[in-house]
């Protein structure tokens, strides 16, 4: 929580660090019933989940995080392993959330702009991560802040879920 003035470059700053772990807020306080009422905001907040990221992020960062584990990359890596596409959306994803559907065109968007390579294969497309140097941060941050096409792209989706799952993993 930060209180009366601060400079904008600060907060995103802020934000970039701990905006997928705690709600940052910003307001101006005049007296003791203005810092309660912040409080009572900021617990608001916690109890419903804040911050909020969109489904399609947690769709994005949970493709990444599968084809880490499985050891998946492309890129420049020496020892190149895809995943199929059929396989993709298998395991690790929740139900309530989406389908296969959204789970192939989230990966299609991934690959567009190079958080994913692709190559086709007996004339199915197959998926591995791409450049360690943009995949790592992501893993690292369980953010794709740096990439601003996924930012406008994750916020087309309306649907809203606790950023707390990222954490959970």
């Amino acid at each position: 929580m930060l209180i009366q003035k601060v400079q904008h470059s600060a907060r995103n700053r802020l934000e970039e660090l701990v905006g997928r772990v705690a709600q940052v807020i910003s307001a101006h306080v005049w007296d003791a019933d203005s810092l309660w009422d912040l409080l009572e905001a900021a617990r608001g907040g916690f109890e419903e989940g804040h911050p909020l990221i969109s489904v399609r992020e947690l769709l994005a960062y949970r493709i990444v995080r599968k084809l880490a584990a499985q050891d998946k990359w492309g890129g420049e890596a020496k020892n190149k392993a895809f995943l199929w596409e059929e396989d993709l959306p298998n395991g690790g994803f929740p139900a309530e959330f989406t389908n296969r559907r959204e789970i192939l065109d989230v990966a299609h968007m991934l690959a567009s702009v190079g958080v994913l390579t692709t190559k086709k294969s007996q004339g199915e497309v197959k998926y591995a991560l791409g450049e360690k140097s943009v995949v790592q941060p992501i893993l690292d941050n369980r953010s794709f802040t740096r990439i601003p096409q996924l930012r406008k792209y994750f916020e087309k989706d309306a649907r809203r879920v606790s950023s707390r799952v990222l954490a959970a993993e």
